[in-house]
């Protein structure tokens, strides 16, 4: 199934249940990242820290990452002088570092930007959302992690697919600040963060105190993003 929970995972997954017991913290470490001069040259555009798959489904507006962890291995320097609770958390958790497939990273995705239909690249994982940052709720303003239930649903045309916003077919699934949400991302999903003017509708929604802001200004829903080792894929294999 491409969801497996929005909300209560920790009661399904022992890494869902770390996070969420540890989101102040978690929390803290960002905001207090944000605001180091570290922040501006760590902010790098999409397919920099992750792969260059990534950046070619880039679609609209602004979408970056902070890799804390990829290929089994961990970016000590950020580790040991901006996140060491979440990487304590990695350290913890051999569904994390075990897999090769795994990253870690800071997710960010400015207002009225989108991340078109794709999928990953192996349905052994499932990846571990925690919205550190997100919009605040009424006003028109959402973000939002759109999924398709079935294969064989998007153009064959890669160029149709990248320029498709939205599907018939989706199921929206939304995030809760601090809350962890699971899911399979070997099945077709898209990311979209909508404000009035943008491809949503409404009133942009009010600033919050706690909202984080990129360096120089800009709105920012930022999730920790985990991937692990799917809990029905045998260990001998």
């Amino acid at each position: 199934r491409p969801v497996w929970c929005e909300d209560g995972c920790g009661k399904q997954f022992r890494l869902a249940r770390l996070l969420d017991n540890n989101f102040e913290a978690i929390r803290r470490e960002v905001a207090d990242f944000w605001e180091h001069p570290d922040a501006a040259k760590e902010l790098s555009g999409v397919g920099g820290h992750t792969t260059q798959f990534d950046k070619a489904i880039a679609g609209n507006g602004t979408w970056i990452d902070v890799r804390l962890f990829r290929g089994r291995a961990f970016n000590r320097r950020l580790c040991e002088q901006h996140f060491r609770v979440i990487c304590s958390i990695v350290e913890a958790s051999p569904e994390v570092w075990t897999n090769p497939w795994s990253h870690v990273l800071l997710s960010v995705l400015l207002k009225d930007s989108w991340v078109p239909y794709h999928h990953g690249h192996t349905n052994g994982q499932l990846t571990f959302h925690l919205p550190v940052s997100m919009p605040s709720a009424g006003g028109g303003s959402s973000a939002e992690l759109a999924v398709l239930s079935r294969g064989g649903e998007l153009p064959d045309d890669g160029a149709q697919q990248r320029s498709l916003y939205e599907h018939p077919a989706e199921q929206i699934a939304r995030w809760t600040e601090g809350s962890t949400l699971v899911f399979d991302d070997s099945y077709a999903h898209a990311v979209r963060y909508r404000t009035a003017g943008g491809q949503g509708t409404g009133a942009a929604a009010p600033r919050r105190d706690s909202f984080l802001r990129l360096p120089g200004g800009g709105e920012a829903r930022v999730i920790l993003l985990m991937r692990a080792w799917h809990p029905e894929f045998p260990p001998e294999e």
